[in-house]
């Protein structure tokens, strides 16, 4: 009598080609590289369910989405963000992101403290993001050109696998939803004013072929 079939969850990366894509995008756009500590900012009050008295995990949050495994060791993170919007600048951030980011090292003037409100230090420090901090970071970290959400999420999930539900590869839009779930701008919790999708961007190939999980 033959057996039944082994039903096996199949999952889906993104295509290598789609990444560099991704990244080369956000790089030819004029974002501040505190943009990536606001994302992290986003990423706290929604897992903790408020927008005050954060105590983010940057080095957490750097770890898990920029972290890049063949990197040089004294610059491990991949940061496609820069005010001059070129091609050619430095990509590369120090292992210290606790200390880059840490209440002393954040002057009066630096763009995070427009989207964000610090109290304490050390350890003991805490952030609170701003009343219409979406707008904050629209002026501040991103010049006034919202960042374009697919070019984003293909970044920040370069490394991530996506389940396929029946078979079926993901679509841009479940790639882009992830991303807003991620950061709390799935539910009006926050204002979507930061992101622009349909903006002209080359998407190519997106997926690579899909594989049996491990």
């Amino acid at each position: 009598m033959p057996k039944e079939p082994i039903s096996v969850e199949q999952v889906a990366f993104l295509d290598l080609g789609f990444v560099a894509r991704c990244i080369h995008h956000l790089r030819s756009q004029k974002i501040h590289r505190h943009f990536a500590g606001y994302l992290c900012l986003c990423f706290t009050a929604t897992r903790e369910g408020r927008e005050r008295n954060l105590k983010p995990a940057f080095k957490a949050f750097f770890d898990r989405f920029l972290l890049v495994g063949d990197a040089p060791e004294a610059t491990p993170y991949v940061v496609p963000f820069n005010e001059s919007g070129s091609s050619d600048a430095n990509v590369w951030l120090n292992g210290n992101v606790a200390g880059s980011y840490a209440v002393s090292s954040l002057r009066p003037q630096a763009p995070l403290r427009r989207v964000a409100e610090l109290f304490g230090t050390g350890k003991s420090a805490t952030f609170s993001l701003v009343e219409e901090h979406e707008s904050a970071c629209l002026e501040h970290l991103l010049f006034g050109h919202p960042v374009n959400a697919v070019a984003l999420s293909g970044f920040l999930f370069r490394d991530h696998s996506f389940i396929l539900t029946n078979g079926q590869t993901p679509t841009i839009t479940d790639l882009v939803r992830e991303l807003y779930v991620l950061l709390g701008f799935n539910d009006g919790r926050f204002s979507k004013s930061i992101f622009v999708e349909d903006e002209e961007f080359d998407f190519g190939q997106i997926w690579a072929p899909p594989q049996p999980a491990s």
